[in-house]
């Protein structure tokens, strides 16, 4: 799926934002032994999946990526050259400009109350918080709404097994460009993205259970401990609203994969539960819902990603 959606993300991004994209490649460092087996089993992986990559001792890294703190002890590197980093919302906002030139329309600030279906009659009335369109009948509804499906689908009898975790981020200026890492630079121990767009670098942690979850201020350390560790003098700090700091929840499965397609329910189709993969999958998802709804047979098997398909609930 996920090669199939960087394809697709390809070809939109050719066909209507030809200047979309930044092509600098990504490398994954560890700092102990420990990590070398799990990254030579990320190789094997992403060679048979077509990917090239090569592993890198540490002084072959350094040479590559120059911004890496010389004093921050690293055993070894694994570098996907041919991969490339964006700005995830300018792509959506001229995605948004260019749907709404080909006739869709978009309707913010409404809560969905539920959907409803209507006894004897083809499609899904969508009930919301609006007045002047309490209720609307369509021919099919697709359910983007992470933990919220549970609710919608519940009427329904459909136990779905969905987790919400929350992911957090630091976004910052970059104060010296020779001190901003040139690729994507991922911590594979620590689990932390560090990503260069522009003028501003980002440091991304995983998706953390709300049970695990510490004070907000003590959620950001890490990233932030993982930039002055990494790139010491990148991050301008002290300067008012040159840093940004981001908390969000996303939605999982037990099996890390999204339910897609169809659900048990005529007309009501299903989108969600993506996890922290949601930029790498949405184009792909987008494009099987669309063969799907549109009558053509996808292009790839999604019988893994079936919404119907058996997983354990969630403790």
């Amino acid at each position: 799926m996920a090669c199939h959606s960087l394809e697709r993300l390809s070809q939109l991004s050719e066909r209507l934002m030809p200047s979309f994209g930044e092509q600098q490649g990504l490398m994954t460092v560890w700092k102990d032994p420990s990590g070398h087996p799990v990254a030579a089993r990320l190789q094997n992986l992403l060679a048979d999946f077509g990917s090239k990559s090569h592993l890198t001792d540490a002084e072959q890294a350094r040479h590559l990526e120059a911004a890496l703190n010389p004093d921050t002890t690293l055993a070894g590197s694994l570098v996907v050259p041919e991969t490339w980093s964006a700005n995830c919302r300018q792509f959506v906002l001229q995605l948004k400009s260019h749907a709404q030139q080909a006739g869709c329309r978009f309707r913010f600030a409404t809560e969905v109350l539920g959907v409803q279906q209507t006894p004897g009659q083809r499609g899904v009335r969508v009930l919301c918080s609006q007045q002047e369109a309490h209720s609307e009948l369509f021919d099919g509804v697709v359910l983007c709404t992470g933990q919220a499906t549970l609710g919608l689908l519940k009427p329904y009898g459909l136990a779905l097994s969905l987790e919400t975790r929350v992911a957090h981020a630091v976004s910052g200026l970059i104060r010296e460009p020779l001190d901003a890492p040139s690729a994507t630079v991922h911590d594979l121990q620590q689990g932390i993205t560090i990503a260069r767009t522009g003028q501003w670098v980002r440091a991304v942690g995983p998706a953390l259970q709300a049970s695990r979850l510490p004070r907000a201020e003590a959620a950001f350390k890490p990233l932030y401990d993982s930039l002055s560790n990494w790139f010491p003098g990148a991050l301008r700090t002290g300067v008012s609203g040159a840093v940004q700091e981001w908390s969000g929840t996303v939605t999982t499965t037990p099996d890390a994969l999204p339910l897609l397609g169809p659900t048990s329910v005529p007309d009501i189709w299903i989108n969600a539960g993506h996890g922290m993969h949601g930029w790498l999958l949405a184009c792909g998802c987008a494009k099987v819902l669309a063969d799907q709804l549109s009558g053509r047979p996808p292009e790839i098997d999604i019988t893994p990603f079936l919404a119907q398909r058996s997983l354990p609930a969630v403790a």
